[in-house]
């Protein structure tokens, strides 16, 4: 009994952990939304600097930083809103919608989300499933469509281990426009309601153009 009921805390402290925010706004990894979700009236805010692993003079590596806001309205639904820098239209909107989990100690959850909803272009509709498989690991796999000049899909993946109680390593891939990136991470829980993240984007392939980020986040209840 006392070791069903501390593998239930500690899952839960790593499902709690799991409510930061990516570079694009939603909760996940780095890059990729996973299935975990914000309970309700539960939000974080972030704040995300992406700056260049290398001096290029072009305006794809200039530095940027994003900001973004989340909140867990009804029953398993997050909205959220993204702005900064990039993208230069202004303010975009996302929703997840967490479809299902398994009523099972580690089980498998289920959401469906819409990214950049307000955008002229680069929206994205995604779907996604995550699995818990011990308490420090989880993986997330799922696809999205991006919607630019045409319709394009691509599969994303990644995972979080977690070393300790305060830091984990993350990784993930994801595509656009017909190339993956990788990018890889590692999260700092500093307090009990403040994350500090830092990752290397886009850094394996002959094709990469890394990036550096440095961000945190901070989750609440109203």
């Amino acid at each position: 009994m006392i070791k069903l009921v501390s593998g239930i805390v500690i899952f839960s402290f790593c499902t709690l952990a799991f409510a930061a925010p990516t570079i694009g706004g939603p909760t996940g990894l780095l890059e990729m939304p996973t299935a975990e979700r914000l309970q309700y009236q539960e939000y974080n805010i972030g704040i995300d600097y992406l700056g260049d692993s290398q001096i290029v003079d072009s305006d794809a590596d200039k530095s940027a930083h994003y900001y973004k806001l989340n909140i867990g309205t009804y029953d398993n639904i997050e909205m959220g809103v993204v702005g900064g820098k990039y993208p230069e239209e202004g303010v975009f909107v996302n929703m997840k919608y967490h479809v299902f989990s398994e009523q099972k100690q580690y089980p498998v959850d289920v959401a469906v989300g819409l990214e950049n909803l307000t955008a002229n272009e680069g929206s994205s509709l995604y779907m996604v499933a995550s699995k818990a498989f011990q308490t420090s690991l989880t993986g997330h796999v799922g696809f999205r469509a991006l919607f630019e000049d045409s319709v394009s899909s691509a599969l994303m993946m990644g995972g979080e281990y977690f070393l300790n109680d305060a830091v984990s390593l993350i990784v993930d891939m994801i595509g656009d426009d017909g190339l993956y990136r990788v990018n890889m991470g590692a999260r700092w829980f500093a307090m009990e309601n403040l994350v500090i993240q830092s990752a290397l984007l886009d850094g394996i392939g002959e094709h990469s153009s890394p990036r550096f980020m440095i961000g945190a986040s901070i989750s609440k209840f109203l």
